[in-house]
């Protein structure tokens, strides 16, 4: 694993949930209207859910970038195999 990349990877991460955006404005509607107790539940949603689409986006690249080369060839094969259906 690259730890460079890695590092950014996560210092952008915490960027992002800190910047406020929709989330805090759920939590602070959450919280205004029902209570602290909700606006802290509505925060450990929002961050679990948060998390699991980042680990989702983070091995889903992972994926791909391990597997960029074969995919390469098939995508190479396939528009040759295209082509000749063409050319017949």
């Amino acid at each position: 694993m690259n730890w460079q990349l890695f590092t950014t990877f996560l210092v952008l991460t915490v960027v992002l949930v800190l910047v406020p955006g929709p989330i805090v404005t759920l939590v602070i509607s959450t919280s205004a209207t029902k209570g602290v107790r909700a606006g802290l539940v509505t925060v450990a949603g929002t961050s679990s859910g948060t998390s699991v689409v980042l680990a989702v986006i983070a091995l889903g690249l992972s994926w791909i970038l391990n597997n960029a080369a074969y995919l390469f060839e098939v995508l190479r094969w396939g528009g040759a195999a295209y082509l000749i259906w063409l050319g017949v």
